[in-house]
C-alpha cells in the first residue's frame, strides 16, 4: 500500500481533494492511503507516520523556502509531486490519481 500526505497551504482545501481522492480510490479499489496536514504541521505528522509520496497543492509554492528546508530535512528521501494549478482547481482527480500511481 502507497501512503501519501497531502499538503496544503492552511488544510480547507485540501479536505474537499482529500473526499474526492478517497471516492475514487475506494471505487477503483487502489491500494492507497491518503491522509492530509496544513503546512503548519507537517514536520509534526511526518514524525508519526511514514509516507510515500508528498502530494503539494498549488498554495505551498509561496512556502518554497521552508519546503526546501523540509525537502533536505524530516522529508529528506521522499517523492514528492505537486499538484498543476488546473487540476487542483477543477479538482482533475482522473489525472491526479494517475500521477500517484506512477510517482
Amino acid at each position: 500500500m502507497k501512503t501519501v500526505l497531502i499538503i496544503s497551504e492552511r488544510g480547507i482545501s485540501a479536505s474537499n481533494l482529500l473526499f474526492k481522492l478517497a471516492e475514487s480510490i475506494h471505487e477503483e479499489d487502489l491500494a492507497l492511503d491518503i491522509d492530509y496536514v496544513s503546512f503548519g504541521h507537517i514536520k509534526e505528522k511526518l514524525s508519526k507516520k511514514a509516507y510515500d509520496l508528498l502530494l503539494i497543492t498549488p498554495q505551498v509554492s509561496r512556502h518554497q523556502a521552508e519546503m526546501e528546508e523540509l525537502m533536505a530535512g524530516p522529508a529528506s528521501g521522499l517523492k514528492n509531486l505537486v499538484i498543476s494549478d488546473d487540476d487542483f482547481h477543477f479538482m482533475n482527480i482522473p489525472h491526479i490519481l494517475r500521477q500517484i500511481k506512477e510517482a
